[in-house]
């Protein structure tokens, strides 16, 4: 009877194990590697791999002896290699397996426990599309030279993928009112950003200011098309990429007021009144002006002078009549009260002649008192009543603010320089102000002049 053995190595280690075939009582068995052991079944764990020359010798019944080389190779060993192995979303990791030792004959990828379907080489990429922490573990296998076909494997890993969320991009805009702003009128800018940034930044076209917040009013100094630019900052600091748009700012339109005629009056001596046109009409445009007193008196002039025969109020009736661009006529109408009144006075003299004043030889005085006269005096509600009186070359005028029909004052006229002759000393004045009738705050002046001779 002949021995014979078979053996076999371990799956992730050095160890073999060894069977005799032959029914003997006794096996001694050298490893080759300096060492030996007993038993039909027997376990030897190399510290190296290599090639061993292992001996096996049998006895009871009879003696036998027999060898074989054995080849020990290195259980395959893996590690994982991933780049990039943290990112944000979605993250594409490439994995690649770095054999460490033996020859690895298969591979199988793993995602948190999940194999990967399709991910059976050395080389797996995958695409991690939502944040988290994930473990990725591969199992490679192999084959000992010893065990022919019988595979052995390893498992390395897991190693974590950390994937963070992509920082939410801001994207910023703005709209504004009004659309079409004109020169120097408030816009108001609105910012829109989700999520809210921390910080808004406004910039102006042309304006090295810029202004903060949400919302704010811009004027603008010119026409023209303007640039307005918004960048919003995060909560980690970071800016955004301006959003610019184009703001078109008009002129301010020229209004041309409403056409309308009008015309103001001012009094003269003895009933004559001074019309004036007050049109805002272009000239150019005026084919004619005319005018109705309301005492039977017309006039076409554009500054007309006017003599009333009696006092009294006229109604006084004013047109200015245009060519139209388009053809034909365009007569603009205006009118007004007019209150025509000739005021008087009488005076008398209650010194005999002129008196010299002692203190200055060259000033002479007269003593007078005059009372305010007149029929009409009843045309006017409120009276501003101003004397004045002259002597050659000098005027001096007294108000005396009262309304009263018979008002007397006495006064005293002064001449100056040569002494005057009897006959030529001078002339006493009356003014008379009294508020127009379409316009209260515009007072309008009477005058009556009289020529005082001291005879």
């Amino acid at each position: 009877m002949s021995v014979d053995f078979t053996c076999t190595q371990t799956s992730n280690t050095r160890e073999v194990k060894f069977k005799g075939k032959g029914d003997f009582a006794t096996w001694e068995w050298r490893w080759g590697d300096g060492t030996k052991g007993e038993g039909k079944e027997a376990t030897h764990t190399y510290t190296v791999e290599g090639e061993y020359y292992v001996s096996v010798d049998v006895a009871d019944p009879g003696t036998d002896t027999t060898s074989r080389t054995v080849l020990v190779t290195e259980p395959v060993k893996a590690r994982i290699v991933a780049t990039p192995q943290k990112g944000e979303a979605p993250l594409e990791v490439t994995f690649t397996a770095e054999t460490v030792q033996g020859e690895i004959t298969a591979y199988e990828w793993k995602v948190d426990g999940h194999p990967q379907p399709g991910a059976n080489s050395s080389t797996f990429i995958h695409t991690f599309d939502r944040p988290g922490t994930y473990d990725v573990s591969l199992k490679v296998t192999g084959v000992f030279p010893l065990n022919n076909t019988e595979t052995h494997w390893y498992e390395t890993g897991p190693i974590q993928v950390v994937v963070k969320p992509k920082p939410v991009e801001l994207k910023p805009s703005f709209h504004w009112k009004p659309q079409n702003p004109q020169v120097k009128q408030t816009v108001t800018f609105t910012g829109e950003c989700n999520p809210e940034p921390a910080e808004w930044k406004w910039n102006f076209h042309g304006d090295p200011n810029s202004l903060g917040g949400k919302e704010v009013g811009y004027a603008f100094q010119d026409e023209g098309i303007h640039t307005v630019r918004l960048t919003v900052k995060d909560n980690k600091g970071g800016w955004s990429d301006p959003v610019e748009y184009q703001v078109d700012v008009k002129p301010v339109p020229v209004i041309e007021p409403a056409r309308r005629a009008a015309f103001d009056w001012k009094p003269m001596e003895t009933r004559t009144v001074q019309f004036e046109d007050k049109s805002n009409i272009p000239a150019e445009l005026i084919l004619r002006w005319y005018w109705d007193f309301g005492d039977g008196g017309q006039d076409q002039q554009q500054h007309p002078v006017h003599q009333f025969n009696e006092d009294g109020i006229y109604t006084v009736r004013f047109s200015v009549t245009i060519e139209n661009p388009a053809g034909g006529e365009t007569s603009y109408p205006s009118e007004k009260t007019v209150k025509v009144f000739t005021p008087d006075f009488i005076y008398w003299v209650i010194a005999d002649s002129l008196v010299q004043v002692p203190s200055d030889p060259g000033k002479v005085r007269a003593s007078f008192m005059f009372r305010i006269t007149g029929e009409k005096r009843d045309l006017f509600t409120s009276w501003w009543w101003s004397l004045y009186h002259s002597a050659n070359d000098s005027t001096h005028y007294e108000s005396l603010h009262d309304s009263s029909p018979n008002y007397e004052r006495e006064i005293e006229l002064s001449a100056y320089g040569t002494l005057v002759n009897p006959g030529s000393f001078g002339v006493v004045g009356l003014e008379i102000e009294a508020p127009d009738e379409g316009n209260p705050a515009l007072w309008k002046k009477w005058v009556c002049k009289k020529e005082i001779r001291i005879t």
